[in-house]
């Protein structure tokens, strides 16, 4: 009689059981991704709104520094007042709120991300040589994704700028 002898040690996976781990991985893949999605727009928000912040406390310090007017203000002007395509900074020794030929400019800032809109209640912000705004500001940060925290940012009359929680209407 001749015994036959078999590895019972399996090697590999079956097919079944390889079906199983891909349609569980998408399931999972299809339960996680709005909210990776919301979360990539959180992300947005927020680094664009620290990116503004930093902006205007460049301009703010500059203006300490140098004991002199420092505007910021939108790179080409708008009726909406929109941000979103770019703004810069400059010693703004006349005061008009717009680059002439003899005024330095400091830095320049490129346009935020196209899903963002960033719109403002006024077109430039001054800060004169002491730090203090030359008005009460307001930037609104939206996102068209439904859900997301949107942002707020405030420049108070002592040229103390603040970030909220804000929903856009």
């Amino acid at each position: 009689m001749i015994k036959t002898f078999r590895s019972t040690n399996q090697q590999g996976f079956t097919l079944i059981e390889l079906m199983i781990t891909v349609i569980l991985v998408g399931i999972v893949a299809a339960i996680a991704l709005p909210s990776f999605n919301s979360s990539i727009a959180r992300g947005q928000v927020s680094s664009t709104a620290n990116r503004i912040v930093g902006a205007l406390n460049y301009a703010r310090a500059e203006a300490t520094k140098r004991g002199t007017e420092v505007t910021i203000a939108l790179t080409t002007a708008n009726a909406t007042n929109s941000w979103a395509d770019g703004y810069q900074v400059w010693l703004d020794s006349d005061g008009d709120s717009t680059v002439n030929g003899t005024e330095v400019a400091l830095r320049s800032f490129e346009s935020i991300n196209p899903s963002l809109a960033l719109t403002g209640s006024a077109a430039a912000l001054r800060f004169d040589g002491r730090g203090f705004a030359s008005g009460a500001h307001t930037l609104n940060l939206c996102t068209a994704e439904a859900g997301a925290e949107d942002r707020q940012i405030s420049v108070a009359l002592s040229g103390r700028v603040e970030i909220t929680d804000f929903t856009c209407p």
